[in-house]
Formats: structure tokens, sequence, C-alpha cells
């Protein structure tokens, strides 16, 4: 108690204190694709492995090799997940930690003491001007959205969501520019 961990909370699990965080935390507030992306998180990456633990029985080091064990086991297919996936659980992992902290659960949050898995930085490959204008024209071919949307991108750089986000009132025809103040992402509720 001196220590501000609640005793009454002191056996409370990860798996619930996950789902508990989720729905009350984080289904307030947060987009919904990131939201989705945390569901995720939880139910493929945690609760299956950890969610049986009590929190204060979680430490770095067991945390640790759970994020190894991810990176090269992990997964549906059991191949392991990309680095970036590991170290966004890590930080989801985290911040569901902190809050924990803030309600009396924990002390400290072990899985700030882990260290984030190395990511290789891709190499990326430009497309030559032939590439660009096969792809215009397979667009074309394929239909005039297509064809915009593939024109809207190798012209300015905008990501697809960003494309399809653009309303009328973010083109200025006159002044020749776009102001991108909207993106559109599809969710398992659709288009959003």
């Amino acid at each position: 108690l001196r220590s501000g961990v609640d005793v009454a909370k002191k056996d409370e699990i990860l798996g619930s204190w996950l789902k508990f965080w989720l729905e009350n935390y984080k289904k307030f507030g947060t987009k919904t694709k990131t939201f989705e992306r945390y569901q995720q998180f939880v139910n493929l990456y945690l609760t299956p492995y950890l969610g049986k633990l009590p929190l204060t029985k979680l430490t770095p080091a067991l945390l640790q090799r759970h994020f190894i064990y991810l990176l090269q086991k992990g997964g549906v297919k059991g191949k392991g997940i990309a680095p970036r996936s590991v170290n966004s659980t890590r930080r989801m992992l985290i911040s569901s930690l902190e809050d924990a902290i803030d309600l009396g659960y924990l002390l400290r949050n072990p899985a700030r003491r882990t260290k984030p898995m190395k990511v290789e930085k891709p190499k990326m490959r430009v497309i030559t001007h032939e590439e660009a204008t096969a792809l215009i024209k397979a667009a074309l071919q394929r239909s005039r959205v297509a064809w915009l949307a593939i024109i809207l991108a190798l012209g300015t750089g905008m990501r697809i969501s960003e494309i399809f986000g653009l309303e009328w009132q973010n083109v200025n025809l006159d002044d020749r520019y776009l102001v991108v103040n909207k993106t559109v992402v599809s969710t398992s509720k659709g288009m959003r």
C-alpha cells in the first residue's frame, strides 16, 4: 500500500487488463484504424501468450524474450512478424501499462525497460519514367478513377488514402494547388 499499488488489484491478469484498457481507454478518442490495430496486437501477439499472467509477474526479461519470440516465431504462420510490428506491439503495451500504474495496478512499467527490435531501413526504388508511363496507360485502360488516382499520386506524392480523402473544396484549379486535410481508410466498419 505504501508503494502505491492497490492490494485489491494485485491479481489482475494481463489479458483482462488489456481488454479493459481497450474498451475504456482506447475505444473513445482513438482513430478506428488505430484501435483495430491495437486489438490485433492484443488478440494475436499478447493475450494468447501472456494473457493469463498477473500484471505484477511481468518482468522486463520475460517481455523481452516474448518480443524476440514474436520476431522469430510469432504470427499466424509461425514464421515471425516484422520488427516494426513487434515494436508497435511493444509501444502499445508500454502505453497500457502506464495507465495500469496510474490506476494502482503496478508500481513500475516492466515493458518500458525492454529494448525495441532493430528495424532495417528498406531500400527505396523509384520507378522509371517508362514504368510510370506504362502505369498511367494501364490505369487508363482500367478506369478514369484509377487513372486520376495514379496521375495524382505520381504528380504530387500523395498517398492513396489522401487522394480518396480529397473534396472539391480542397482543389484550387486557378492557383494550381491541393490541400490535404483528410484521409480515407478502409476499416472493419467500412470506409472512414
